[in-house]
């Protein structure tokens, strides 16, 4: 695995559009990888010291040049780390400083529908922040204090389909309850919408 950093140029015009839409820089991704790159990649738009910046967690090393040309800067180096290390030294009883955007939603059925349901999304701070706190357990962490920092809706249109999704930006501090199934969340991610930036959660001492 390896875990990506790049800044983004906000004076090159690719880059403004890819800002402003999930659609666009999920397809900025894709390409990275080529023919080749089927499997599952998590990122999120995110800042690093004051920069708009793309990260991504991949099983492939990435081929960065034409992404850089496009969206980054030709003079400035990306940043790309082994993530194998980072999975291998997590224990339980460890606390990190965590980020994640994700869209908190669930599903509904009306009486006496059969299937899957219809996934709706939580709208409200305190449903939004519950629907973290109910999936912390299962995915090996607990919460010792977190906020929400951030909350848009994303739409556009995907294969002639609308897409419709609300982003939550999670931050805060949580503990390693159990180390397989946070290595699990950190490579696999946490809700729904991954395709296109949700999802990635990322953690710091």
């Amino acid at each position: 695995m390896y875990l990506t950093r790049v800044k983004l140029n906000t004076t090159k015009k690719g880059t403004v559009r890819l800002l402003g839409s999930q659609l666009i820089a999920h397809g900025a991704i894709e390409t990275i990888f080529g023919k080749q790159g089927h499997d599952r990649k998590l990122w999120r738009l995110d800042n690093f010291q004051g920069q708009p910046c793309i990260l991504l967690l991949s099983k492939q090393k990435p081929d960065l040049r034409g992404f850089i040309e496009q969206f980054g800067f030709n003079d400035t180096p990306w940043e790309i780390r082994d993530y194998e290390p980072l999975l291998n030294r997590l224990q339980k009883g460890q606390k990190y400083h965590f980020r994640l955007a994700a869209y908190p939603s669930h599903s509904v059925k009306p009486n006496g529908e059969q299937g899957r349901g219809h996934v709706v999304p939580h709208v409200t701070v305190d449903y939004q922040k519950k629907w973290l706190a109910e999936r912390s357990e299962k995915h090996g962490f607990s919460l010792l204090q977190f906020d929400i920092v951030a909350r848009s809706i994303k739409r556009f249109f995907h294969y002639k389909q609308q897409v419709s999704f609300t982003m939550v930006v999670f931050e805060g501090v949580i503990e390693i309850t159990d180390a397989e199934s946070f290595r699990s969340t950190l490579v696999q991610g946490i809700g729904r919408e991954k395709a296109f930036g949700c999802g990635l959660l990322t953690i710091a001492p």
